[in-house]
């Protein structure tokens, strides 16, 4: 988030962000802050068991094979 903030800061002419103090600047800030928490925490379980390949141990430890085609 916050090198997500430094960026806009540095690229308000590119409308890449908003002058600090500002009501579009806080309701940027407002939305990177969800992003980061809320959102993606809602996701966590997926990453997970995708990075950790868990459907695929729990497969194995129950004895279930599946065919891929």
């Amino acid at each position: 988030m916050a090198i997500l903030g430094h960026i806009g800061a540095r690229g308000i002419e590119q409308k890449l962000g908003f002058a600090q103090g500002t009501a579009e600047s806080d309701r940027l800030n407002q939305m990177l802050a969800f992003l980061n928490t809320t959102f993606f925490a809602a996701y966590a379980p997926l990453w997970y068991a995708y990075e950790h390949d868990v459907e695929v141990r729990e497969r194995k430890r129950s004895g279930i094979t599946v065919a891929i085609t």
